[in-house]
């Protein structure tokens, strides 16, 4: 039986928000509120940092939480990626999340574990567009051998930088596959529950002030309380 593992991109040095990862909401560091939503139905977690100085607090927050975690290259998000993988067999899943986005949790995670094993795929995501979800309800999952075969002396720096980007090029995955327990009656792909900036930031800390029991609360219902605000954006 193949296994899964949760790869959680994290670092300090964002330009548009610095000091990202480590941000409170409901006063819990954002990076150990994304891990611990993710693994809240037992599935393995990885946090990717880098190697560089200004993400140590973020690797002294991480131990005290005893969340395992990856340091490696800081521009090249791709090869921590790849070195973790090393350690997995090929038909292992890999879910890649970012620590921006909050919503995602195990839940999710399932959901989407068991529609690649249905539909018998090696890479599957959300498209947000497709089933009316808002920016930030973001996860993919993709087998570890799709990883291991892309050429590292063919990617750019922007493939280094965006792990999957690859893999998105490559016509055979651009399927719009539709999962129907994502799929929304009313479109709410205009609105951003991400954060990227300090005005990301300061809505999502409010919009979460009336979520409860948030590190157990799914994504399904976060959405369906997202689906009762009157105003939605900020």
């Amino acid at each position: 039986m193949s296994k899964l593992v949760i790869i959680l991109q994290a670092r300090m040095s964002s330009k548009r928000l610095p000091g990202k990862s480590l941000k409170l909401i409901n006063n819990i560091p954002l990076v150990i509120l994304c891990a611990k939503r993710l693994k809240n139905k037992g599935h393995k977690l990885i946090v990717a940092t880098s190697k560089e100085k200004s993400d140590d607090n973020l690797v002294k927050i991480l131990k005290k939480n005893k969340i395992n975690f990856f340091r490696g290259s800081k521009e090249n998000v791709f090869s921590r990626f790849l070195n973790i993988s090393k350690k997995y067999k090929p038909e292992d899943l890999i879910v890649r999340a970012t620590a921006d986005n909050i919503l995602p949790d195990g839940n999710l995670v399932k959901l989407l574990n068991n529609e690649i094993k249905r539909r018998k795929l090696n890479y599957l995501n959300i498209n947000k567009k497709i089933h009316l979800l808002p920016k930030g309800f973001s996860l993919e999952i993709f087998k570890v051998k799709e990883l291991l075969r892309i050429n590292k002396s063919k990617l750019s720096k922007k493939h280094l930088e965006h792990v999957t980007l690859k893999m998105r090029e490559n016509k055979k995955y651009l399927k719009n596959i539709v999962i129907k327990k994502l799929l929304q009656k009313n479109d709410l792909s205009k609105y951003r529950m991400t954060i990227d900036t300090k005005k990301d930031y300061l809505y999502m800390k409010k919009f979460f002030q009336n979520i409860k029991g948030l590190l157990t609360c799914s994504s399904f219902e976060i959405i369906k309380y997202l689906r009762t605000i009157k105003t939605l954006n900020k």
